[in-house]
């Protein structure tokens, strides 16, 4: 009797031990599958918590939130899209009054939003670009529960350029992506040739070395133990495994104007590996710029105007504005 009571503990132990091992990857680290939802009710509620923390303290050092591009003095206009799934994403589109002006459409990385890349808008907008971004999936305000890099998240962009690409001013399409982002837009680039100019910002090569790096932030030590059942995970969502997603084989079917951007403190994606992908890129024309002293999340901050000239910079010579003609020689002069 003892013996037996002893073998079902044993046993009732062995499951209790593996059902922590599989539920652990979305008990502890929720944010790679369940995204944090940066919206507006977070960002109020971020607001009121420095508020509080910060009372009595020089109000001069308060933080600053910012909602959407009216904060900033920007015009703007609701840019929803209808995924296949019947799921609403929804974004922002801020126009310039330039008939010839590229289109900037940003794909922000994991855990973010619209609202986190709202500082990114201002400076490109002020440089004569339209901008265009919309919440992924599962984040910010748009509908969704689960994320993933892989083809659901490919066919939402694919939706949202169909949209863009149905407004009588859009010209041509300049795609920014950002870490996840990044890689969606590589994947992208292997079905659809559409947009004209291509910005990988903390792109990297391989996913399963991401997953792993974000376990190892996570887990620690626990990271070996418990990785595997999230691969499973993310290998039901995708469809195929996380070890297949080689960027630096995806991205030689990329043949258009590619800038690549990494910043050299990066510990989450290794500017090698951004620098991977350059080499590999199938681009005709392409640029690297590292961005001294910046890590993940600061690098338009660290890179201040001379970052954002050098992205202007690399678009308009990408794409060369259209001369106006003239009936005259001397009327053309007087233009100079």
């Amino acid at each position: 009797m003892k013996l037996t009571s002893l073998s079902f503990l044993f046993d009732f132990a062995l499951i209790g031990v593996a059902g922590f091992i599989f539920l652990s990857p979305y008990l502890m680290m929720p944010s790679l599958i369940y995204p944090v939802r940066v919206d507006s009710l977070y960002v109020h509620n971020e607001q009121v918590k420095t508020s509080l923390e910060e009372k009595g303290a020089n109000v001069q050092n308060a933080k600053i939130f910012l909602f959407n591009p009216s904060s900033v003095n920007l015009y703007y206009e609701n840019f929803n899209v209808r995924t296949k799934d019947s799921l609403i994403l929804r974004g922002w589109y801020i126009p310039v009054n330039d008939e010839e002006a590229t289109t900037i459409l940003i794909l922000h990385d994991l855990n973010e939003s619209k609202i986190t890349c709202l500082d990114m808008i201002k400076p490109f907008h002020d440089r004569g670009f339209h901008v265009c971004i919309v919440d992924m999936r599962a984040h910010g305000n748009s509908d969704g529960e689960t994320f993933s890099i892989g083809s659901p998240a490919v066919e939402d962009v694919k939706i949202i350029l169909d949209s863009l690409y149905r407004r009588p001013e859009t010209k041509h399409v300049a795609l920014f992506g950002i870490g996840t982002g990044a890689a969606i837009g590589i994947q992208l680039f292997a079905k659809d040739n559409r947009p004209s100019v291509f910005i990988v910002q903390s792109g990297f090569n391989s996913y399963e070395k991401y997953v792993r790096i974000f376990a190892d932030k996570q887990w620690g030590s626990f990271e070996k133990f418990l990785i595997p059942s999230l691969k499973i995970r993310l290998k039901r969502q995708m469809g195929y495994d996380v070890s297949a997603l080689d960027f630096a084989d995806i991205i030689k079917y990329d043949s258009i104007p590619t800038l690549f951007i990494a910043g050299s403190d990066d510990n989450i994606v290794d500017p090698k590996e951004t620098s991977v992908l350059s080499d590999s890129s199938g681009a005709r024309i392409k640029n690297f710029m590292t961005v001294q002293g910046a890590g993940h999340s600061d690098i338009d901050e660290k890179g201040g105007g001379e970052y954002y000239n050098e992205i202007m910079a690399f678009i308009n010579q990408s794409i060369p504005k259209k001369t106006k003609t003239v009936r005259n020689k001397k009327l053309a002069q007087l233009d100079q």
